[in-house]
C-alpha cells in the first residue's frame, strides 16, 4: 500500500513552493475582498468601528483562504503525481528494468533532436511543436532506468524509455550560454546509442531547473558507474588469458 508520504515525497521541492505561493494568493485575494466589502459598508453606513475590525480579521480570513485553497490543490496534485508513477514504471517494466523503485519525477518539455540538425533549427521546431501540443511531458528516473512520456486521453504516450548505463550519453549546457547549473534556459541532452550504428537523441528542458540538475547529476554518475564496472570486469579476463598464454608457452619450450 502506498503512503501519502511517499508520493508527496516525488513532488519536487520547486513545484511545492509553486503550490504555496498558489494558495497563499487565493488566500490574499480572499482577505483583499472581505476588506473592500467591509470597508464599503462602512463609509456607507457610517460605522467606523467596522473597518477596525475587518483589518482585525484579515490575517485569521488569509489563513482561512490560503488554508481552504491548499487542502484544494495538494489532494490533485498528488493524484497526477501517482498517475504519472505508475505509467512510468509500467514503461520501465516494459524496457526489462530490474527495479521499479522511482527516485525523480517532474513535468518537462521534450522534443527529439535528429542528426546533423542545428541548435537554432531544433530550438525552432521544438517551440513550433510546444505551441501546436500542450501536452505535459513526464520525465522519470527509476533505479536503473529512464523514461519520458506525454499525456494523452486514452493513456501515457512514451516518448522514450532506457537503462541507464553506458550505453547513453549525457551532457547539459545554457541556451543563453551562462556557466548557472540552475537555470530556466538549461537543456540536458541524452543519446541512447542503440545496436547496428544507430542513435536517438533527446533534448529535455523544464521550468524547475533544480529537477533538471539533479537528473542531469544522476544519469552522468549511472553512466560513469557503469564504465567503471565494465573496464573492472574485463581486467580479470585479460589477466586470466595472459596467464594461459604464458603457461602454453612454457609447456611449449619444455616440449
Amino acid at each position: 500500500m502506498i503512503r501519502e508520504n511517499e508520493i508527496w515525497n516525488i513532488v519536487p521541492p520547486e513545484e511545492k513552493l509553486e503550490l504555496l505561493a498558489r494558495a497563499q494568493v487565493s488566500g490574499i485575494t480572499t482577505a483583499t475582498i472581505m476588506c473592500a466589502v467591509s470597508f464599503t459598508l462602512a463609509i456607507a453606513l457610517k460605522i467606523q468601528w467596522l473597518i477596525w475590525i475587518s483589518l482585525c480579521a484579515s490575517p485569521l480570513v488569509f489563513q482561512t483562504g490560503a488554508s481552504r485553497a491548499w487542502r484544494g490543490l495538494k489532494p490533485k496534485v498528488m493524484l497526477e503525481y501517482l498517475a504519472a508513477r505508475s505509467v512510468a514504471r509500467r514503461f520501465a517494466y516494459a524496457a526489462n528494468s530490474q527495479a521499479l523503485d522511482l527516485e525523480l519525477l517532474f513535468r518537462g518539455k521534450v522534443s527529439e533532436v535528429k542528426e546533423g540538425e542545428t541548435d537554432q533549427l531544433s530550438d525552432a521546431i521544438s517551440s513550433i511543436e510546444s505551441a501546436a501540443d500542450e501536452a505535459t511531458v513526464w520525465i522519470g528516473l527509476l533505479k536503473d532506468s529512464v523514461v519520458a512520456f506525454r499525456e494523452s486521453h486514452g493513456g501515457g504516450v512514451l516518448e522514450f524509455v532506457s537503462i541507464t548505463d553506458k550505453r547513453i550519453e549525457v551532457s547539459a549546457k545554457n541556451k543563453d550560454d551562462s556557466k548557472k547549473e540552475y537555470s530556466s534556459n538549461r537543456e540536458v541532452l541524452i543519446k541512447f546509442n542503440e545496436s547496428f550504428g544507430k542513435s536517438n537523441a533527446f533534448r529535455i528542458t523544464s521550468d524547475y531547473p533544480v529537477a533538471l540538475n539533479v537528473l542531469e547529476k544522476k544519469l552522468i554518475a549511472r553512466v560513469e558507474s557503469s564504465k567503471k564496472a565494465s573496464v573492472e570486469t574485463s581486467k580479470p579476463k585479460s589477466s586470466k588469458n595472459n596467464s594461459n598464454d604464458e603457461q602454453l608457452f612454457s609447456w611449449n619450450l619444455d616440449g
